[in-house]
């Protein structure tokens, strides 16, 4: 304990003075990164607008609905979003709404029903919509109704967070806001 004394009052602001520069360094890295992403946000948004320009939206299907009650906590978004649970960036074209586990979960529109794992497709034709974080009520392919269940909540995505049930829709391949096409 003495030694360690002796060495502070000896050494001790050189020290202080080297944190301090390598606090100033982090900084300087952090908001290089923070200004970095910020520049790929904006032609990414630009590009998604000159895409939506040149596209005739097919209808809405008259009969989608939300699969569960709970409010929406992740919108989707065409840039890029911070995932806490993974402490990074990334893309999130999708929408996460709150769930509790065990809860039904309900087909948005009627379709063809596909499982993998806590995975589960419905597709129609014209739209596919993915659900994650859910078990599923059945196995293999099978047609359903709107509003039929097709799984329960497993309480959680792995990437995303607890409580969630991630929702991912595709009108011919591309990224749709689901939340659009709710009743």
């Amino acid at each position: 304990m003495q030694r360690l004394r002796l060495f502070f009052a000896a050494w001790g602001h050189y020290v202080l003075a080297l944190m301090c520069v390598a606090a100033i360094l982090l900084s300087a890295l952090w908001t290089r990164d923070e200004q970095r992403l910020q520049g790929m946000e904006a032609p990414a948004h630009a590009d998604q607008a000159q895409r939506l320009s040149q596209v005739t939206p097919s209808p809405a299907p008259v009969d989608m609905q939300r699969p569960v009650e709970g409010k929406t906590v992740r919108p989707f978004s065409e840039g890029v979003v911070y995932f806490e649970k993974m402490c990074c960036y990334g893309l999130h074209p999708s929408t996460d709404v709150q769930v509790q586990e065990g809860e039904k979960v309900l087909a948005a529109f009627d379709g063809k029903v596909t499982c993998e794992g806590e995975r589960l497709c419905l597709s129609d034709g014209d739209f596919t919509l993915w659900y994650e974080g859910i078990r599923p009520a059945f196995s293999g392919p099978r047609q359903v109704k709107k509003g039929m269940q097709v799984g329960v909540a497993t309480g959680g995505v792995a990437w995303e967070g607890e409580g969630i049930l991630c929702l991912t829709l595709y009108r011919q391949g591309e990224e749709e806001n689901i939340e659009a096409f709710w009743e």
